[in-house]
């Protein structure tokens, strides 16, 4: 029944991790943001949401490859290993274009905003850390 759940949230409009669309609004409002800063925040996360869903098929590829290699009689350890490389360097990539998206979106705030976004992200951090 678990894995039946997580389907259903998968892909749904709050996808797109903790940089998700609802968020971003709710934190633009926050910090008063200009029509003109929302319209350019909103084109560079598209932009970066388009280059994600190219990059999954070739995620989806190598998740299959190892499958099928911890699914033969024999378990090639050389090969998985090379899978694993080819893993960490879509991961790297996949951090630098995140990287590059905050950066873009960070350009378009004013360092007085940026301020504010940071503090408040400390405070939520800190919530989070003592309701446990």
């Amino acid at each position: 029944m678990r894995g039946y759940h997580h389907h259903m949230h998968e892909g749904g409009p709050m996808h797109g991790g903790p940089m998700g669309a609802r968020g971003m609004e709710r934190m633009l409002d926050r910090v008063n943001a200009t029509a003109e800063q929302r319209t350019k925040i909103r084109a560079v996360l598209d932009a970066a949401r388009t280059e994600e869903r190219a990059q999954a098929p070739a995620r989806r590829q190598l998740h299959e490859q190892a499958l099928a290699l911890l699914a033969q009689p024999a378990i090639d350890a050389a090969a998985l290993e090379n899978l694993r490389q080819q893993q960490l360097v879509q991961h790297d990539q996949a951090s630098q274009r995140r990287l590059r998206t905050i950066v873009e979106v960070a350009n378009v705030l004013t360092p007085q905003q940026r301020a504010q976004i940071a503090q408040e992200m400390r405070q939520r951090a800190a919530e989070h850390g003592h309701r446990r």
